[in-house]
């Protein structure tokens, strides 16, 4: 892979630069340093440094004084080995450490977002978590399917609520107001919360956010792209109680709503980039909602044989209605919904070799499809057997797991799990691709898988760590997988493909991490074998000679592997530099050519190209100011897929041009109560594209937070 000279420099400087950007209000000296507390790498809370795990943690200072983003997604930008990919404007799906999709997973405190209809490669369902309604994110890299389950295999988001209050806690009313305004993006956001504690131990929280997205101006042009903007809100509630110091209840339910969310390079008002391709459709818009509703109870120090436990209830509904207007004037209507049942239970016990997290949970959905054509002049033409997936169908997923931590001396710990899971899909209604016949799909599996961590401390004051282990993941296939019937890419039609296999994966991984006084640094090398990967291949016999017919196989043999380098040092009381680089590469086996059949690897679809951040930041004496200069430069991704080359709509021929980007960002604390936040955004007004991505990013573009607590 080549890098320029300039991204070689990056990375040289990274290597004492930093991987996580702290709030905007830190500590004053030093030598102090609150610790970071992480939950999702290991399932009890655990001081970030003895994570021996790669991860990353936003708090929501962060998100609402320093990183101002528009989504969930836009949270993780800046982040090592994070590529954020948007399909359009009102999507957005972060690759992490090569995979994205239904090979991530997205937790809303520990209650699994992805369902079965989840599709291969970018989609858009991480964008219907509100950023401005959350606590914190947690990010952990890597396969956690002991933990986890099916689908955490690139990495592990956990969305974290807010802390609503506390048990013995006086009466008391608070509340917060949020607005962000931005220009290039042509958006207006704003957002209202009240909490309201008794002397009982009970909390209420309510809260609402509007989003109001104008079309998108891009640096390649003067005019703001058509079709770009769609409008959203959410809202959530919150009942707590807390019975004891130890134990608390927590009733919650939070909602999403988007409307008329284009997918704008599919249409006639895309716009060619560097040779990209425009679409044929009149219209591509998908209407998408989420309903979020849980029961939990947390209790710690429950006695001797339990410290702590978490049961959790649920039910999530997800639904998207997709309207798609052809260049002959038909219209396609077609959607989805998807009711989960969620249930599980975590405990943690101590014992004489160690601490032991162990649980189960069972997740199942039950799926209704549609689709129904109609003429150019409205008359219903037919109404199909099935939508985009399988109608009438359900998947279930169970597992238990148990992990052990053992301290093998005062500066060495071990990490040891196991999970078994079952998953079964049963569809009743799928369409055959050549007589047009219902048949059903029914089918289950089981999957072992282990993982092995370890932690080593050393250095005079065990501010060196070495981590690292291996870690199994899987994927069993889902109803999307199984049953998808319906355009994927750009153009192609995916047929339904029973009979397909669990994906698998081992990542090994080694890092070195560093925490003085004046900042830390941390380096891992990670390589995640790929075993069984399903991926699309040409079908045989096509139903539809003009149209380039696809069906799914466990085709890949492959490999991801990569570099995170990252750091923040305090080169002055006042000053400080921070950045980090990603260097990555992965192959699969892919066909490559159809009669005969020839398989050989090729690059993974989307690899991340090398990027590297850095960025100056400064503070004032008292804290009230603070500004920054960054820049994000990546080189030109042309190790392409087949997949990816043939993607002309969205990658230019011969791959994605390469760009550095600056942005400025200030920000002035002008009372506890009240906070400003201002950045220019592209400061250069550098027409660019995310690797992957459906269009341009925004141009120079003026970004403003208020920030106002009571």
């Amino acid at each position: 892979m080549h890098i320029p000279s300039t991204l070689l420099a990056l990375a040289a400087i990274a290597a004492t630069a930093s991987a996580q950007v702290a709030p905007p209000t830190p500590p004053t000296t030093l030598s102090v340093r609150l610790p970071q507390l992480i939950v999702t790498a290991t399932g009890t809370s655990t001081a970030r440094q003895d994570v021996p795990y790669s991860v990353e943690q936003i708090d929501e200072e962060a998100i609402k004084a320093w990183r101002l983003p528009r989504t969930l997604p836009e949270a993780l930008r800046e982040l090592p080995s994070v590529m954020l990919q948007k399909t359009a404007h009102g999507q957005g799906s972060p690759f992490i450490r090569g995979f994205t999709g239904y090979r991530t997973l997205l937790l809303v405190d520990g209650i699994r977002l992805n369902n079965s209809v989840f599709r291969e490669g970018p989609n858009q369902y991480w964008n219907t978590v509100d950023a401005f309604s959350i606590g914190g994110l947690e990010l952990v890299k890597g396969p956690g399917s002991v933990l986890y389950g099916s689908d955490a295999i690139g990495g592990t988001l956990n969305v974290l609520s807010p802390v609503r209050g506390h048990y013995g806690a006086a009466a008391r009313m608070d509340g917060a107001v949020f607005w962000r305004g931005s220009s290039a993006e042509n958006s207006q956001i704003a957002h209202a919360r009240v909490n309201q504690q008794w002397d009982n131990g009970m909390v209420a929280s309510l809260g609402f956010t509007t989003k109001r997205f104008g079309n998108l101006r891009s640096a390649d042009s003067p005019d703001r792209q058509p079709t770009t903007g769609y409008d959203e809100r959410a809202g959530d509630f919150a009942l707590e109680y807390h019975l004891s110091p130890e134990a608390r209840l927590v009733a919650a339910y939070q909602f999403s709503r988007q409307d008329d969310v284009w997918r704008t390079h599919r249409t006639v008002y895309g716009r060619s980039w560097s040779g990209t391709t425009i679409g044929t459709d009149l219209k591509l818009a998908t209407d998408q909602s989420r309903d979020l509703g849980y029961i939990q109870y947390h209790q710690t120090s429950t006695g001797r044989a339990i410290e702590a436990m978490r049961l959790s209830v649920s039910f999530q509904r997800m639904a998207e209605f997709e309207e798609r207007l052809r260049s002959n004037r038909q219209t396609n209507l077609q959607g989805v919904e998807v009711g989960t049942i969620g249930l599980s239970a975590q405990f943690q016990s101590p014992s004489s070799i160690g601490t032991w997290i162990y649980g189960v949970e069972h997740y199942r959905d039950a799926v209704d499809s549609f689709r129904r054509n109609y003429r150019a002049d409205g008359s219903l033409e037919s109404t199909a057997i099935q939508g985009p997936v399988g109608d009438e169908a359900t998947y279930r997923q169970s597992g238990i797991y148990l992990q052990d931590t053992i301290e093998a001396g005062p500066r060495t710990e071990f990490v040891l799990g196991v999970r078994h899971t079952q998953a079964a899909a049963q569809a009743a209604r799928v369409q055959h691709p050549v007589t047009g016949a219902a048949f059903t799909v029914a089918d289950d599996w089981r999957a072992t898988v282990g993982s092995a961590r370890f932690l080593r401390k050393f250095g005079e004051r065990a501010n060196w760590r070495a981590f690292g282990g291996i870690s199994q993941g899987f994927r069993a296939p889902n109803l999307s997988d199984l049953t998808r019937l319906d355009i994927a890419r750009s153009g192609e039609l995916e047929l339904p493909s029973p009979d397909l296999q669990p994906e698998r994966f081992t990542s090994f991984e080694v890092g070195l991490s560093a925490d003085f006084a004046r900042g830390r640094a941390q380096v891992a090398v990670f390589h995640t074998r790929i075993s069984d990967l399903i991926d699309r291949l040409a079908a045989d016999n096509p139903a539809t000679p003009t149209v380039f017919e696809v069906i799914k196989a466990n085709l890949g043999q492959g490999y991801v592997r990569g570099l995170e380098v990252a750091a923040e040092i305090k080169v002055h009381p006042q000053w400080t530099l921070h950045g980090n680089f990603t260097l990555m590469k992965g192959e699969v086996e892919t066909m490559v050519a159809n009669s005969p059949t020839v398989f050989a690897l090729r690059p993974l679809s989307r690899v991340m190209p090398a990027t590297a951040n850095l960025g100056w930041r400064w503070r004032s004496t008292d804290q009230k100011f603070w500004s920054e200069i960054s820049l994000t430069s990546t080189v030109k991704q042309d190790k392409l897929s087949p997949g990816d080359a043939s993607d002309t709509q969205r990658i230019p021929p011969g791959g994605t041009p390469g760009y550095t980007v600056w942005h400025a960002r200030g920000g002035w604390k002008v009372s506890p109560t009240l906070s400003l936040t201002a950045a220019i955004e592209n400061v250069t007004d550098q027409a660019y594209r995310i690797h992957g991505s459906g269009l341009n990013e925004p141009g120079r573009n003026v970004v403003v937070g208020v920030d106002f607590r009571f």
